[in-house]
């Protein structure tokens, strides 16, 4: 599969290279991917040609050493899916020591799924992680999980409650239509002192799922049920290499992206990443308000000041308008070009880039 170039003027590729033609040529896709800064691999699994490429990336498996190094995981671990992993079993080696992160001591046959011979499986990497109970869970049994259980459901069976120390969400819960029911039952298959990571698509995942979430969800909704927010980032990443090229990672404060609400996002795709501590059972969820709405409406309740009528005062405040107006009637002398250049700046990555995995 090709693109074709119609125009009056054609471009061939020739390695990095362009040149002109006067007649339409047929561009190799791959040739397109060269001239995007990609080299195409030649290894990749059949699951990647016919469109099923998501699991758990190589970024996805940083984050998840990143906050084993930090707090390192034990015990139980419930997967949401039956997730494919994106590296060979040597990748994972090196990655783990690139950053400093002890792997422990892998299964000793681990079984190889039909897609993805040579990949890692789910149980391999979280063994490794420090994981010695690895259980997945999906609404069907196509893929073999070892709970079959809709997450749309209001409850979960009573023998998985309190059961897992970490609950893994790499991109599930926006395939489930109920989301408040997901993320409680979340929140009951964890022990209290378990962690839920969720890796969850954001801007630019039309058609993907039922939904796109945005920081906040996360952040309103475990600060609402008292769940500790050990981290919470804003991701960006490019198509395609998604599964293996670098991400990059920006802590997220509620009112960070306040700017960024409108079409303030440049290209790329990007997803939430969060991290919550369980600190205690919940027999009911609190539904939160959005977190910049309950902030404006407590700054309302406060007794405003009085602003001050006396002659100096008032002048103070109308040379302070003008003054303001002046250099925004300034800004748009700025050469055209000038402005271009700053918005293509200020249109990169919303927030101060914390990591890159």
């Amino acid at each position: 599969m090709g693109i074709a170039c119609t125009h009056k003027c054609h471009l061939l590729c020739s390695g990095r290279f362009l040149f002109l033609t006067e007649a339409p040529v047929e561009i190799p896709r791959e040739r397109v991917l060269w001239l995007r800064g990609r080299r195409p691999s030649k290894s990749r699994p059949k699951a990647f040609k016919n469109g099923a490429s998501m699991g758990i990336s190589k970024a996805t498996v940083s984050y998840l050493m990143a906050e084993g190094k930090e707090r390192p995981f034990s015990g139980s671990v419930l997967t949401l899916g039956v997730q494919n992993i994106f590296m060979t079993e040597p990748q994972i080696e090196r990655l783990a020591e690139k950053m400093g992160f002890a792997l422990a001591p892998g299964p000793s046959d681990p079984v190889q799924r039909p897609n993805l011979e040579g990949y890692a499986t789910s149980e391999y990497l979280f063994r490794r992680l420090g994981f010695d109970r690895i259980v997945t869970t999906d609404v069907s049994d196509f893929e073999d999980a070892d709970l079959i259980f809709d997450m749309n459901a209001p409850a979960i069976p009573d023998e998985h409650r309190n059961a897992y120390d970490l609950v893994a969400d790499c991109g599930t819960i926006e395939h489930v239509f109920h989301v408040p029911n997901a993320l409680k039952n979340m929140i009951d298959f964890a022990k209290v002192g378990g962690r839920i990571v969720h890796m969850s698509p954001s801007s630019n995942h039309i058609d993907h799922g039922f939904y796109m979430f945005s920081p906040t969800l996360f952040w309103d909704f475990y600060s609402a049920n008292d769940l500790e927010i050990t981290a919470c980032d804003l991701v960006r990443y490019m198509m395609p290499g998604h599964d293996r090229d670098d991400w990059l990672f920006g802590k997220y404060r509620p009112g960070s992206l306040i700017r960024q609400s409108f079409g303030g996002l440049s290209s790329g795709c990007y997803a939430v990443a969060a991290i919550a501590k369980k600190t205690r059972d919940l027999d009911e969820i609190v539904i939160p308000q959005q977190g910049m709405y309950s902030q404006a409406w407590a700054a309302a309740a406060k007794p405003r000041k009085v602003k001050s009528q006396a002659p100096l005062r008032v002048f103070g405040r109308k040379f302070a308008k003008t003054w303001k107006r002046g250099l925004t009637r300034t800004y748009l002398l700025i050469p055209v070009f000038a402005r271009l250049k700053w918005e293509a700046l200020t249109a990169r990555f919303p927030l101060k880039v914390d990591r890159r995995y």
